[in-house]
Parts: C-alpha cells; structure tokens; sequence
C-alpha cells in the first residue's frame, strides 16, 4: 500500500435499524445464565431463551424505529441490502436473536459450548498452543481468575490465578508466554481519588509450561489519567514479534516493548482516545472508548512501520447518531469483527446490542456479519483454527456495574 492510499481518510455512517422478531417471556429471576438452561440468557435479571416463533408483540420501546437505506449515505462503507435486524426482539433493553446455525447466506451463526468456570466481563483473552485463555475481568467484583479453553474436548481448566487482579487488561501471546498489560480494579468507594476503581499499571506474564507468574517492567506510568467508567486502560497486538500496545484512558500513547531489553519505547500517539485494539496484518487496528462526556465510534489502523496513524470507516451504530462502545474485537480469515456493546444517543443507554460487524481491510468497509445468541457488551473474542470464539461479557446497562455472563459462543462451519 502507497502512501497515498494510507492517507485516505474514509469518513463514517451511521444505521438506522428496526426492532423486530420475537422472543419468549422472561421467566424466572437469575444471576447469571447457567441458572437459566441451556439456550437461555440472563437479561437484567431474567431468564430469556430466543424463540423465532414467538409474538413480536412484546418488543419493546424501540418498536417504533424504522429502516434507513445505508446507500442513502453515498459509497457504501456498509453493506445495503442484509436484513439486520431479521429475527431480532428486544427484552429488558437487551438485542436477543436466534439460538443454533441457522443464519441467512454469508452470515455468521453460534452455536453454545460449555460456559466458562467463571461468569465473568471485561475479561483478557489470549490464544496459544491450540487453547483459548480467559484472564481476570470482573464478577461484579475484580478478579484475578484464569482459565483456558481446550476446544477438543469443549472443556475449560481453571490455573493460576494472575497475582494482580484487574478487569479491563489485555493479553498478548509471545514466545509461549502470555503478556497481561494494564488494566484497573474496583476499590472501597471513597478509597481512591479517581473513583471506584483504581488502575493498575502493571505487567505480568504467565509461562503456560509451568503454569507460573512473573513480572515485568510495566509501560510508561501517565498520572493524569482521569476515570468516570470501568473500561481498558490499555491494549494492543504483537506486530513483527514485538508487543505494541495503545492507552486507552488519559492522554493517547502508543507503547512498544522491548523483550530483549525489559523496556518500553514511545511510538506516535494516536490522533484521539481508542479503545480495544487488534493486530491484524501487521498493523495495529483500534476502535474508540468511552470517556467523561461522551463517546467516539472511531476506527484506526496503525502503520508500525511509517509511524502512522489513519482514520478508517467508523463502527457502524444504530439508531443514525447513535454510538456502539464496549464491544469485543476480534479477528478471523484475516477480517476484524465488533460483537456487541451498548449503544448511546445524545448520552442515553439505549440497547445492549447483539449484531456483529465485520471490517475487511481489503476493500476498507464494515459490512453487517450476523447475530449472538443475546446482546452482551465487555465480551472476550479470540479466533482458533478459523472459527471465532465469543466468551462472557455483561447484560447490565452500567459498565461499571456489570451482570456477567459465563456464555460461550462459536462461529458454525
């Protein structure tokens, strides 16, 4: 790619999105999904297990929403024509779509696997040697737990935990050895001057042969960082054997870690506040976060190389000016995926969501990619033999004040 093409700012559409679908009636009180079956979800509360026959005449405040043409918008930088929202209903403020396989041509479906030992969000996650790794996150409180996944046997097996509990980490594979950066823990009300949680400017890393923890020299500490809500503190991707990693709270920075040397190294910062972040081609691709006085639906690919930083078509959203925030990256078949998150007009909640947006860096588009099983947002996606794998997140409206869920999901053939 020509510096040219790398310069080419590609701005953003929104979508204006129906409601429509149906869904059984919420029955029974729960704390988290296992309590609710095995196709069932706990939305705020209440068990709910997607029925595709069921009457749409519960749905809900936003039954009235009508469709926006998305090539009304000029030069799709989303897909026109998919039905984005067939099969869809919403309960309690949650999206909640179809259990099982079946999807419309093109689309991703998910199917269930076994739930995690621990229902937990904002959780990091790390593919290495065949196995998926959910690490720390929360459960209404910070933990420190972590466990892996062995999709052969569909069985999960609880190990060490990480000796710094935090929510909101990131984890990056290298060398065998998974690398867990930042990210911040609930604290005492009144304990801390910056609020309920406190972040932890740490680095540790997990050796999978003894199933042990070090430390290492954490990133570049910035003192000004300012929270309003649980959220990443930092993350990042492995980019030509090195880690990069973005602050996602307070001033940008872009970080590199020497592993040679145990030291850190400044790169270009990134143009605003970014969020979750993935590595994907070796560049670096981040979306927005959410920050004290709104949010952004951003997009950016980071040039390692050309120290550079180029805006791309923004996370597409719904309803037209609204704003999608805490929803899981992840990558597969050399595509970026946004799954879930709550979306935001004019600062009011408005729908934990349950769509998934794929983006191709080929053709430089988000297109409309399918549906989970129920809307989630802080989940943990990870990509494994060329399936995409969804896991916990929260159904609550607050970020801060999550309902976690133990949920796993996989893409179907």
């Amino acid at each position: 790619m020509g510096m040219k093409d790398k310069l080419r700012v590609w701005f953003s559409v929104a979508l204006l999105t129906p409601i429509v679908g149906g869904c059984s009636q919420p029955a029974g009180q729960c704390l988290s999904d296992t309590s609710c079956g095995p196709d069932g979800a706990c939305v705020n509360g209440a068990c709910v297990v997607p029925d595709p026959a069921a009457s749409s005449d519960l749905l809900s405040p936003d039954s009235g929403l009508t469709k926006v043409d998305a090539a009304a918008f000029g030069p799709s930088r989303v897909d026109a024509g998919s039905d984005f929202d067939a099969g869809l209903s919403v309960v309690n403020g949650v999206e909640i779509g179809s259990s099982g396989c079946d999807a419309p041509g093109g689309e991703l479906a998910f199917r269930r696997l076994s739930d995690m030992s621990v229902a937990r969000a904002q959780a990091a996650v790390a593919v290495a040697q065949d196995k998926i790794y959910l690490i720390g996150g929360s459960t209404g409180q910070t933990t420190g737990a972590v466990e892996a996944y062995d999709p052969e046997t569909d069985t999960w097996t609880l190990l060490s935990p990480m000796p710094t509990a935090r929510q909101g980490a990131t984890a990056l594979t290298r060398d065998a050895r998974i690398h867990v950066l930042g990210g911040q823990s609930r604290v005492p009300r009144g304990t801390s001057s910056l609020g309920d949680f406190e972040p932890q400017n740490v680095h540790e890393v997990y050796d999978i042969a003894s199933d042990t923890w070090s430390a290492l020299t954490p990133p570049p500490r910035d003192d000004e960082i300012a929270y309003m809500h649980a959220g990443p503190t930092l993350s990042g991707g492995v980019i030509h054997d090195s880690i990069f990693v973005i602050r996602g709270l307070g001033p940008p920075a872009t970080l590199e870690y020497d592993s040679e040397g145990d030291r850190w190294r400044t790169r270009r910062s990134p143009p605003s506040a970014l969020g979750a972040s993935i590595a994907l081609g070796g560049h670096l691709y981040a979306a927005g976060i959410w920050q004290q006085g709104g949010a952004n639906r951003a997009f950016f690919e980071f040039f390692a190389d050309d120290e550079l930083w180029v805006r791309r078509p923004s996370v597409p959203a719904q309803p037209a000016g609204a704003t999608l925030v805490a929803g899981g990256l992840g990558t597969r078949r050399g595509v970026i995926y946004y799954a879930g998150g709550m979306s935001y007009e004019d600062s009011s909640y408005r729908v934990i969501s349950a769509k998934i947006w794929s983006y191709d860096p080929q053709v430089n588009r988000w297109s409309f990619a399918g549906l989970q099983s129920s809307g989630r947002h802080s989940a943990a996606l990870a990509e494994l033999h060329g399936k995409l794998y969804i896991a916990g997140g929260s159904t609550s409206p607050h970020l801060d004040r999550p309902i976690p869920t133990a949920r796993l999901e996989v893409s179907c053939p």
